[in-house]
């Protein structure tokens, strides 16, 4: 996932979303084990299918096997166009999928979308936890 268009796109929208970002799979989960209960836990976790180490995919399934985590909403943001990945994705336990555009302005249109997933969730002022490959 470019952090740097998600950044954009969230500064575009005025967004007061926090996003907490970790640069693989490991630190992710390490830190969401670290810190359990629902307190620390980020409202929703945006993920990438592809990321360098544990892959989303793994991430999904840790997530789904953990009863501290297994309840967290999780969005597969992704360049995969590949409906059996889409499918996997919802079996491990994603709320959604996302086929991110390589292109700023579909780029805000998916964005508005994972807010607006988030907004369904918290109080519209939630805090995402970011998994960028």
């Amino acid at each position: 996932m470019d952090i740097n268009l998600f950044k954009i796109a969230l500064s575009r929208r005025n967004s007061s979303t926090q996003l907490t970002i970790f640069k693989d799979g490991e630190k992710a989960l390490r830190h969401l084990r670290q810190n359990p209960g629902k307190a620390s836990r980020p409202d929703l976790a945006i993920l990438d299918l592809y990321m360098p180490g544990m892959d989303g995919m793994e991430l999904l399934q840790a997530f789904k096997n953990d009863p501290d985590l297994e309840s967290m909403p999780v969005i597969v943001f992704t360049s995969s166009q590949l409906p059996a990945e889409f499918s996997r994705c919802y079996e491990n336990g994603a709320v959604k999928v996302v086929s991110k555009p390589m292109e700023l302005e579909p780029f805000l249109g998916a964005v508005q979308g994972i807010e607006d997933c988030l907004r369904k969730n918290v109080d519209g002022h939630g805090e995402l936890g970011a998994c960028i490959g």
